[in-house]
């Protein structure tokens, strides 16, 4: 299972800095996350004889669905808690103390794998109490059909830094992806580069505990690409603009870990509109990325809409620009972006400024309904 060196080129910054990110630009970001697996899966392999014998298992039956399943064997490097076990294990690799049922869950994943291609196999997985869900990696849906799907029970979904729900009862878990699909329905509608740009990366939704005051959670977590959290949406148009946020948020985990856009570890001296506390760069760069995907949605909803949602449209924009050019330009005035930094910013802020009219009228209109 070899791996490739990815380049992201000035235009591959600029595409993803403008907004959406064009197919050829998703699908690098997907080689890149695959790439970065499977040099963790490499470095895992070199210490697997001083681990318990069940790493060894595991390691051969992925390397066998790659010999005769190649596209299974992709699948599941994409799996989006993969990174996360990655992650989990790696510390303990070098001491040789990474536990069984660690094994258990990459065997788990790969016998379920290999059974779905028909690869045969007698792999003995110690994680009994889990049983990987394989619509993970083996969904397929059409263009107007959700490409992810809910998933409850996986070890691992817990990344998120926020309460994850215990597995669903089966009414709840209809009752959420309903509400899903009736979101991706309006996104491949009002906004299709955002649709088209999700269809080939997103797998998998966690739900997230409500918070106790009733409002909306979601969060997506670096090491986890190809998944989002979010608590049961209210509504489709909530749950649309939560997975517009927390995708630019996947968008801009997986190139920092190809290329580093701001100084990693700065002061916390950045105030970020969204939030009471101060914020390093790194951290205003993601809310300033993900808020720009929630801005440009809200802009083509006040163009699809009338009456009360195109009011509110009006004032989520209007809002939304504001604190993002704010942010915007705070950022570039830090000294903390990078060469790629720059150009990445650069192209967000030629967007943001083609809205500027726009957002202005929107404004307008929003104080004018409130009078």
């Amino acid at each position: 299972m070899s791996s490739r060196s990815i380049r992201v080129t000035a235009a591959q910054l600029a595409d993803l800095g403008r907004g959406h990110g064009a197919p050829a630009t998703i699908a690098l970001l997907i080689d890149g996350q695959l790439s970065l697996r499977r040099v963790a899966l490499v470095a895992v392999a070199a210490r697997a004889a001083q681990l318990h014998p069940d790493f060894g298992s595991a390691l051969r039956l992925v390397a066998r669905i790659d010999r005769e399943a190649p596209e299974r064997g992709r699948d599941l490097l994409r799996h989006p808690f993969l990174g996360a076990w990655f992650r989990s294990v790696a510390p303990s690799l070098a001491t040789g103390t990474a536990p069984p049922r660690a094994a258990g869950y990459l065997g788990g994943l790969a016998a379920a794998v290999a059974a779905e291609a028909g690869i045969a196999d007698q792999l003995t997985v110690q994680d009994a109490s889990w049983t990987p869900d394989t619509r993970i990696v083996t969904h397929t849906a059409g263009p107007r059909h959700f490409p992810a799907v809910v998933t409850d029970a996986d070890p691992l979904r817990d990344r998120f830094g926020k309460p994850v729900l215990p597995a669903l009862r089966p009414g709840d878990q209809v009752e959420f992806m309903r509400t899903l699909e009736q979101a991706w329905a309006l996104l491949v509608q009002e906004q299709p580069e955002h649709a088209a740009a999700m269809r080939p990366a997103l797998r998998a939704v966690v739900p997230l505990r409500t918070p106790a005051d009733g409002s909306q959670a979601s969060a997506s977590a670096r090491g986890t690409f190809g998944a989002v959290a979010m608590s049961a949406p209210g509504d489709p148009v909530t749950a649309a603009e939560l997975l517009v946020h927390e995708f630019q948020h996947e968008k801009l985990n997986a190139l920092l870990d190809l290329v580093p856009l701001c100084a990693e570890g700065g002061p916390a001296v950045w105030h970020a509109p969204w939030r009471p506390d101060p914020r390093p760069a790194s951290a205003l760069l993601q809310g300033v990325y993900a808020f720009a995907g929630v801005t440009g949605f809200w802009r083509e909803r006040r163009h699809r809409t009338a009456g009360s949602e195109r009011r509110l449209a009006d004032s989520r924009f209007a809002r939304s620009h504001q604190q993002v050019c704010y942010g915007l330009d705070q950022l570039s005035a830090s000294g903390e972006l990078t060469p790629a930094g720059e150009i990445f910013t650069a192209a967000l802020g030629a967007t943001l400024d083609a809205w500027r009219q726009d957002a202005r009228r929107a404004g307008q209109t929003a104080k004018g309904a409130m009078s």
